[in-house]
């Protein structure tokens, strides 16, 4: 399912390589991390544009929100709050999320592809908590120093 994803979605595609690489040899991570890092920006801007964002667009953005609160990943880093943020926003308006958040919505009658949904919001949530806390911790550490 997930081939399937990366195909209609370059942004997807190249955070799972953006992962991947860091677990090849150092070399090849530090010779590729940079490349693939600007690429995933570039798509992410464009697709931060636009509406009715696809379910592709979220799984993107839990990726990233976590490869970028991992220790060690700067300065290749994104804010993953800003990001988990915008995702937020933009869940509310997609018709791949949107129906899920509905207070209607009822999990007893749900299509199997529904457990999708409600599990890529569910990592988005926790990847937003993860950058809240991540966030708080670093602000306290700035502000003891």
């Amino acid at each position: 399912m997930l081939q399937l994803q990366t195909t209609k979605s370059r942004l997807l595609l190249y955070s799972v390589l953006l992962i991947a690489v860091r677990h090849k040899t150092q070399e090849l991570a530090d010779q590729l991390a940079p490349k693939l890092f600007h690429e995933v920006r570039r798509l992410l801007q464009q697709a931060m544009l636009a509406a009715d964002q696809p379910i592709e667009f979220f799984q993107a953005v839990v990726i990233l929100s976590l490869w970028s609160s991992t220790i060690g990943q700067r300065p290749l880093s994104i804010d993953s709050w800003l990001l988990t943020s915008h995702a937020f926003v933009q869940a509310t308006s997609s018709p791949a999320i949107a129906h899920i958040l509905q207070p209607s919505y009822q999990r007893a009658t749900s299509r199997e592809c529904d457990l999708d949904v409600i599990y890529i919001w569910n990592h988005l949530c926790v990847a937003h908590l993860q950058s809240v806390d991540h966030s708080a911790m670093s602000s306290s550490v700035n502000i003891t120093v």
